[in-house]
């Protein structure tokens, strides 16, 4: 009798798995380290190259400001605007602040925009839009009115009234309803416009125009004081019904105490006693 248990195959491999371990590629390793460490040289070449060159650049007499090209208006002269900018030949073209040059014009109060320009090799160019005054306005003392509607600068000893006015605006109503009182600033504009272009009663009839956000526009005849109420828009249309009678209401103004145009296609001329529709 065999005794199976005795006997043990010879060659019989083990029922676990034997993991070898890989072996490293060292070469593949070495090559890629290599590609690594010239690409990073290269790099920082080019970096350390840029920062020379650029060095360079700086500080070459080649890029310096030689030449100021300067675009202004009437109010604000070259000398002035360039000491505002802070600017003469010699400064680093590069190195200048376009911006902060424009920002620091743009302090005069004439002055509505200003563009700052290089032109290499050698030169700045500056270009500056001046506010243009139509009117004034009083806002507890006078400012210059823009054709742009902005508000922009107390007039200067020496500098012209000559001038519209605009009344009626308060500071309160200016900054609490930037909005509605900028709709009634361009109102406004609207109808000196419209009386700068007109014969029979014109801009030089008139002494202000009153600003109301809900009554709408009135003016002031330049002669006795007579308010005309035109309300809101269509100040053409409005003025055109007035110079039709204007001319045999002249003599009457005397007894005239005021003028009402914001009735559709009438003239109410209102007396010290009495009201009289004029078509």
């Amino acid at each position: 009798m065999h005794d199976l248990k005795q006997r043990r195959s010879k060659g019989v491999r083990s029922n676990r798995r034997v993991e070898e371990k890989p072996r490293r590629d060292w070469s593949g390793l070495c090559r890629r380290s290599g590609r690594c460490f010239v690409l990073a040289l290269g790099v920082g070449a080019i970096l350390l190259g840029s920062y020379v060159a650029w060095g360079w650049l700086l500080k070459t007499p080649f890029l310096r400001v030689a030449n100021i090209d300067v675009t202004s208006g009437d109010r604000v002269n070259v000398e002035q605007i360039l000491e505002l900018g802070d600017i003469h030949p010699g400064l680093e073209l590069l190195r200048l602040d376009l911006d902060m040059i424009g920002h620091k014009i743009a302090e005069e109060p004439w002055i509505a925009e200003v563009k700052v320009e290089r032109a290499l090799p050698d030169t700045l160019r500056i270009r500056v839009r001046e506010h243009q005054p139509i009117a004034l306005i009083n806002l507890d003392c006078l400012y210059y009115v823009s054709t742009q509607g902005v508000i922009f600068k107390i007039p200067d000893r020496g500098e012209s009234f000559d001038f519209p006015l605009l009344s009626g605006m308060s500071r309160d109503f200016l900054f609490d309803q930037p909005q509605k009182a900028q709709e009634l600033i361009q109102q406004g504009l609207e109808l000196v416009r419209e009386l700068q272009n007109r014969k029979g009663f014109a801009l030089e009839d008139v002494s202000e125009i009153h600003l109301d956000s809900n009554r709408g526009l009135s003016l002031y005849t330049l002669e006795r004081g007579i308010p005309i109420q035109l309300g809101h828009g269509r100040f053409a249309a409005k003025l055109d019904r007035f110079e039709k009678i204007y001319d045999r209401l002249k003599s009457r103004l005397p007894v005239v105490r005021a003028i009402d145009l914001n009735v559709a296609d009438r003239v109410i001329v209102k007396h010290e006693r009495k009201s009289v529709h004029r078509s």
